[in-house]
């Protein structure tokens, strides 16, 4: 396909913070939940996390982390991968995580500082942490990234948590939903209180992430010439996951729309290009009109543009001109002649160019003669003929 030479855009900065992700234990009731970081017995782990990522959704969550036995690939499960986010690969993961992410509205979040007492109980405990406390407002409901995801770790109480529909309880009498579906929320997190107010809130975050082109993905072809030229986008990052149905579907869109468009726009772009050429006589057509067209462009065009890509199996038209004045003013006026052609890919075993060795400016494009043409083709038996005819008259 053609390639964008536009130059690359930067995605918008907004001053943020960079991602936090932080131990912490979930109080449940007064009873703890996960809280491995903090050096609790348990095998359960437990993080507030707030990303602020470029061409994502920033959140504030709570991040689950279940074990997986080491030999859960030899049992037959499968082997569980996690993006790795530095890198954008997807590593090997000896746990399955769950993300309760919290809404940006309609949500009341207090800080405190912990007292020695509170963190006493901790082994991993620091000197400065903090009470954090999540009230969801009426309306508000938090999202869950990776429930109902396959998990396997026999012998281990998570795996009856995780079972659907015939779940145990995790603790209180409460199923692992019902901590999930609480209205409030209360996470002892090892950072100070001011820090966690800077970096863990909901005015930390980033506004809502758009691609840009609207909520409309019709098919609608003067809608995405307009955008081509009006949404000044950057290169985004690599998606593997959408938060909205609308994202998702403008990234689909978008991968066919522009792969389309710059196609389009390009094979516009060379019907203004003109390059000097002559004909050669394919001598085994004697009883069709087939040639091969020897084009010149002396602005190296086919070195910024790989369209001929697109050509490989198909045809595509040679438009044809009297001489070098006649270029129409705009790709939409009567253009002179259009010819069938066809890209001709292997010109070096042409034996009727042997006459015509090629220069790194020279394109070879196989053509078939309109029965009705109006121009007149210049022939020549070699290239040197060519040559002191283009050094003579720059019409061909």
């Amino acid at each position: 396909m053609a390639k964008n030479k536009t130059p690359t855009v930067t995605a918008p900065k907004h001053n943020l913070p960079p991602t936090l992700n932080v131990p912490c234990v979930l109080q449940v009731n007064g009873n703890p939940f996960g809280g491995k970081g903090l050096g609790i017995a348990t095998s359960i782990a437990t993080s507030l996390l707030a990303l602020r990522a470029p061409d994502k959704d920033s959140y504030l969550g709570l991040v689950i982390e279940f074990p997986l036995p080491t030999e859960v690939e030899s049992t037959g499960f499968g082997k569980c991968h996690h993006i790795d986010g530095p890198t954008q690969k997807a590593t090997p993961s000896n746990t399955r995580k769950l993300t309760v992410k919290f809404p940006h509205g309609e949500v009341d979040i207090t800080y405190r500082a912990a007292s020695e007492q509170d963190t006493a109980s901790y082994p991993d405990a620091k000197k400065h942490m903090t009470w954090v406390n999540v009230f969801l407002g009426k309306n508000a409901e938090v999202s869950v990234k990776g429930f109902g995801m396959p998990y396997s770790n026999p012998g281990h109480p998570a795996e009856g948590w995780l079972r659907s529909p015939d779940s145990t309880t995790v603790l209180d009498g409460m199923f692992l939903l019902d901590i999930i579906r609480q209205r409030h929320f209360s996470f002892l997190v090892v950072h100070p209180e001011k820090v966690l107010m800077a970096k863990w809130s909901v005015a930390s975050l980033a506004p809502r992430f758009d691609y840009g082109y609207g909520a409309d993905q019709s098919w609608d072809m003067d809608r995405y010439m307009k955008q081509l030229h009006d949404v000044k986008g950057h290169r985004f990052q690599t998606a593997w996951s959408f938060e909205t149905d609308l994202s998702h579907v403008t990234a689909l869109a978008q991968s066919i729309v522009q792969d389309f468009m710059w196609i389009q726009k390009c094979c516009l772009d060379m019907t203004t290009e003109m390059g000097s050429a002559y004909f050669v006589k394919n001598p085994a057509s004697r009883q069709s009109e087939r040639w091969f067209v020897i084009v010149r462009m002396d602005r190296q065009f086919w070195k910024h543009i790989e369209w001929s890509q697109a050509c490989i199996h198909g045809t595509m038209k040679l438009v044809v001109h009297p001489g070098p004045d006649e270029l129409p003013e705009s790709w939409t006026d009567d253009l002179s002649e259009r010819w069938a052609a066809r890209i001709c890919h292997d010109p070096e075993e042409v034996s009727a160019l042997n006459q015509h060795p090629l220069s790194e400016k020279d394109f070879v494009i196989r053509v078939i003669k309109p029965p009705h043409t109006q121009l007149g083709m210049k022939e020549f038996g070699n290239r040197e003929e060519a040559d002191v005819a283009y050094d003579t008259d720059k019409s061909l």
